[in-house]
């Protein structure tokens, strides 16, 4: 179907926006990797209650996003220390 410029775009057309974006155009469905909290409703409803780093999971069966909990959060400085002790030597040495 040729559609000429001066015609409106049908409500059809006016529904689909681009470029893709995951925070607008899915539901919000979060995972703590703690814990099996309840999921907050929205992105800005996890960042006000205090979830932090939040990562975007397309391919996960359940939900589309995973991050810590306002009970489970770690702030920077903490993740930065868990890190460099998982990357000591000999940590796993008999």
């Amino acid at each position: 179907m040729v559609r000429k410029l001066t015609q409106r775009p049908s409500v059809r057309e006016r529904g689909v926006t681009f470029p893709f974006d995951p925070l607008r155009d899915m539901p919000f469905v979060i995972s703590c990797v703690e814990c099996d909290c309840d999921s907050p409703d929205s992105y800005d409803e996890a960042i006000v209650a205090g979830w932090t780093h939040i990562t975007f999971a397309p391919f996960a069966l359940a939900e589309n996003s995973f991050g810590f909990c306002p009970e489970h959060r770690f702030t920077e400085l903490e993740l930065l220390a868990v890190k460099l002790q998982d990357e000591q030597p000999g940590k796993d040495a008999p």
